[in-house]
């Protein structure tokens, strides 16, 4: 070998000595990156419903920042926590800090005015037969209240299962009534979700899905319980405020899907204010017990009478779906995504009007019948929802919603309210 290969190969050798040092070097000075790592905060069934900065077996799980009332509180995120670091509303507690038995040690505290303050210690339980959601603050007697949640979806599909949960507190105005729910109107639901004493709950009930303004009535008194508003909203801008005098209550508008479970939670809550000072009073909550799926399969229809006097019937796909007065809105009906078959009949029977028209998962639709002006019936269907659907029609300009036209890309103002030509109808479509 010639002396040059034998430099090249000890240069060779020597490299590649440096190499396996330089890897087998101690790294004591990397550290992992800033990251947080989701892998273990698979759920259980054990749920915490509340707010406060949260610690599970000594592990804090929120970010421990003071974040006064009525101040912009920025966000800190942490592995469990990962938008805003806080805890607040309803937290299922990750499996990994339950214990060869399911146990686990929760605490909770309010940070204020540089003061870490325990609200609450106690022990959650894992229980497969019967999963639980804890309550805090629920009331000076009774801190956390554990109360059972169900798992198993509504028997009709098309439709939800919803109770009511009374766990006002009995320091407090209405505390120790009964609670009633009730819709919009206050009507009462169902006896099954009425007369709920302190700190008892209902059992399920199923309704059809769809849009619902619940309302929380007080048993044999004039107020209500109001709902819990939007973080920071104004309750009263004048005087000594109180819920039961003003007789002005907040209430939310929501849809409930097809598959959906839900608890309508009357707690202590400081959601309400008075100048810049929280105002606690018992407030309710909707609580999703078991998460919708995705609505692919149901859509509603109703139908509007603006074309008979002596009202109207319907028929969908042959099967009566009930009758409609004149210048009113019938009840609601649920239909499987498809084509369908609407046909209406004069008080006598006599069909007037028909109409196929396919209906998508999540449609809400009014079917307008009408009367032209040679004196036939017709059908036209309107869509409810507001949404970007755009419906093909002859007037492209989108100016006309009286002929079911709504573009939001043409059109340049978002109509909630809508006015028909063919008839003075007082409707509410939902």
């Amino acid at each position: 070998m010639s002396t040059m290969k034998k430099i090249f190969c000890q240069v060779i050798i020597a490299f590649a000595v440096m190499l396996v040092a330089a890897c087998s070097k101690n790294k004591e000075d990397v550290r992992p990156g800033n990251l947080p790592t989701y892998t273990n905060n698979a759920k259980s069934g054990v749920r915490i419903i509340g707010s406060g900065d949260l610690m599970v077996n000594n592990i804090r799980l929120t970010n421990w920042k003071e974040s006064n009332f009525g101040e912009v509180a920025y966000p800190y995120p942490t592995p469990y926590f990962p938008t805003t670091g806080k805890f607040s509303g309803a937290y299922y507690l990750p499996q990994q800090f339950l214990n060869e038995n399911g146990e686990a040690i929760v605490k909770l505290y309010n940070l204020q005015g540089g003061s870490t303050n325990l609200i609450d210690s106690f022990k959650v339980v894992e229980d497969y037969s019967q999963p639980l959601d804890y309550y805090t603050g629920t009331s000076d007697d009774f801190t956390v209240t554990r109360v059972p949640r169900a798992v198993t979806a509504p028997v009709d599909p098309g439709h939800i299962r919803i109770r009511l949960v009374n766990l006002s507190q009995s320091a407090s105005d209405n505390g120790t009534e009964r609670l009633s729910l009730a819709y919009a109107d206050g009507s009462i639901v169902n006896n099954i979700t009425s007369g709920i004493a302190n700190h008892k709950w209902s059992d399920y009930i199923e309704l059809p899905y769809g849009t619902y303004q619940f309302k929380v009535l007080v048993d044999g008194k004039s107020n209500q319980i109001p709902g819990k508003p939007p973080v920071l909203t104004a309750a009263s801008s004048y005087g000594d405020f109180s819920l039961s005098q003003s007789q002005v209550y907040y209430a939310p508008v929501q849809t409930y899907q097809p598959g959906g479970v839900y608890s309508i939670a009357v707690a202590y809550s400081t959601g309400y204010q008075y100048a810049d000072s929280p105002l606690p009073t018992n407030c309710f909550s909707v609580i999703n017990d078991v998460e919708p799926p995705v609505n692919v399969t149901y859509g509603r229809v109703q139908a509007i009478n603006a074309a008979n006097e002596n009202g109207l019937k319907l028929q969908i796909d042959g099967i009566e779906a009930g009758s409609v007065g004149y210048g009113l809105a019938g009840d609601y009906s649920t239909v499987i995504k498809g084509t369908h078959n609407f046909k209406f009949a004069d008080a006598s029977g006599r069909g007037i009007a028909e109409i196929s028209y396919t209906i998508n998962g999540g449609d809400n639709l009014s079917l307008w019948v009408y009367e032209t002006a040679n004196g036939n019936a017709e059908v036209i269907p309107v869509q409810n929802n507001m949404t970007g659907l755009r419906m093909i029609n002859t007037n492209p300009d989108g100016s006309d919603n009286g002929l079911g036209i709504y573009d939001p890309l043409k059109f340049g103002m978002l109509l909630q309210t809508r006015f028909s030509r063919s008839a003075l109808c007082n409707v509410y479509s939902k």
